[in-house]
């Protein structure tokens, strides 16, 4: 796993709010926040059969996020090594979501959490 979508995976839960819960009006699930409309597009990518269920479970969900990211994110698409800020951008707004304006407001959130936890990383190191 690249460095870039290890700290996705750990952001898009943050903006998400940690829900464990329906979001959306219940067209969300789990903590990722995944939608039926992302589940079949990853279940059509990878072969794989996964459920809403699946989507509140912490070994499953990020899988789905990683099959997702990896699939849509890569250079070749982007025409550029994908960044946290693209694959962020990229679950919140789909596949092209990482060039949509509407996705910036998700990713200054995603990036108010990415400062609070390299604040946290250099105050330990200080200590």
């Amino acid at each position: 796993m690249s460095e870039t979508l290890a700290i996705a995976l750990m952001l898009i839960p943050q903006v998400e709010g940690w829900r464990g819960i329906d979001g959306d009006g219940g067209k969300s699930w789990g903590r990722f926040q995944i939608s039926q409309i992302c589940l079949d597009d990853v279940n059509r990518i990878s072969g794989m059969n996964y459920t809403k269920a699946d989507c509140y479970n912490d070994k499953f969900a990020p899988r789905i996020c990683i099959i997702y990211l990896t699939h849509y994110g890569t250079a070749e698409r982007l025409r550029h090594e994908p960044t946290a800020q693209d694959l962020c951008r990229i679950w919140c707004g789909g596949p092209d979501g990482w060039k949509e304006k509407c996705t910036l407001a998700y990713w200054r959130k995603a990036r108010l959490y990415l400062y609070v936890a390299i604040a946290e990383i250099k105050a330990r190191g200080k200590g």
